[in-house]
């Protein structure tokens, strides 16, 4: 809630934010080894937020 709160008037912002974080999440992921790959990782940052 605080994220929406934030970025209650630039949606735009507020994307491009969750976007940077999912990229942060998949390299850290992807640092656990291959059997750990990123899984739709766009969609769990992003998704939530999209949708209105």
């Amino acid at each position: 809630m605080r994220l929406l709160a934030e970025y209650r008037t630039d949606r735009a912002a507020l994307l491009t934010h969750l976007a940077a974080l999912g990229v942060e999440a998949a390299r850290d992921l992807a640092g656990l080894g291959p059997d750990t790959p990123p899984t739709d990782l766009v969609e769990r940052f992003t998704g939530w937020a999209s949708a209105r």
